[in-house]
């Protein structure tokens, strides 16, 4: 059961009641959860470590992180892709949880240096994020993006933010628009 274990994001306002009894972290307006991914003929499931699951595996916290974030990089490669030269997705092989890049450190500084300076990030889904450099559009054009994007969204579950966010120097920070 652990090698099934992953790391996804949820809006931490909108899911209060859930993170009440699952073990998480918070980062930025986001909380770090993770699950149990199954995966059979007719598609994958997803089903939350709760406390009392985490106390049953006899694992810590930092474990579990360690465990997930393992997993996710060995069985989905967190990784980004060029849509245009100015945009990038970042999302992972299978486009399941792909959002959960952003925990990657390395995966934020390749992106930055590729486009040779600080950029912004789009939470479009839990499924993955819109990357777009530092001045190729503008804060309230991003925002837009995502108000949009965050309308036609396909379910409550995949909603991850109505925050954009920003890459500086190894920091992340909700950019205020």
């Amino acid at each position: 059961m652990k090698s099934k274990i992953i790391p996804t994001l949820v809006n931490t306002s909108a899911n209060a009641e859930m993170l009440s009894t699952v073990p998480h972290r918070q980062m930025l307006d986001l909380s770090v959860v993770y699950r149990i991914i199954e995966e059979d003929e007719s598609g994958f499931s997803a089903a939350l470590v709760t406390e009392d699951l985490l106390r049953e595996l006899k694992l810590d916290f930092e474990e579990l992180e360690a465990i997930g974030l393992e997993n996710f990089s060995r069985q989905y490669g967190a990784e980004t892709f060029e849509l245009t030269d100015t945009l990038k997705v970042m999302t992972n092989r299978l486009r399941l949880f792909g959002a959960t890049g952003i925990l990657y450190g390395e995966l934020l500084k390749e992106t930055s240096d590729s486009f040779g300076r600080d950029f912004y990030i789009v939470p479009v889904s839990v499924h993955e994020m819109m990357l777009v450099p530092e001045g190729a559009m503008s804060t309230e054009a991003l925002k837009e993006i995502l108000k949009e994007g965050n309308r036609n969204i396909a379910s409550a579950e995949e909603f991850l933010s109505e925050n954009i966010y920003r890459y500086s120097e190894g920091k992340l920070e909700t950019v205020t628009v």
